[in-house]
């Protein structure tokens, strides 16, 4: 027998219009999830996205990556809040986040 894997169809390209909705037609899709804080109700309005309760989980590291040519202007104040409230990051998570 061989090892190959069986065949999957690929998950869609990223859509042009990152809108919060975008990004829900994609979870939809049940090509990834998503985990939202509590306070963010938005997506309970859909009837193809299961909102499922993440409780009792040991803290996580979370890590925001986006491109490096990406347009949006509050990516800058997004790093300078994240600076401030954990800190600096590491040399190479740095380079790796906008590489």
């Amino acid at each position: 027998m061989s090892g190959a894997r069986p065949s999957r169809s690929a998950p869609p390209q990223p859509a042009i219009d990152e809108s919060y909705e975008d990004k829900l037609e994609v979870v939809a899709t049940g090509h990834c999830v998503a985990i939202f804080p509590p306070s963010d109700r938005r997506a309970a309005v859909r009837e193809d996205i299961a909102l499922v309760p993440v409780v009792d989980t040991d803290p996580c590291e979370v890590v925001l990556v986006t491109r490096a040519d990406a347009p949006n202007p509050l990516l800058g104040s997004l790093e300078d809040v994240a600076h401030t409230l954990l800190g600096t990051v590491s040399t190479l998570a740095s380079l790796l986040m906008w590489a």
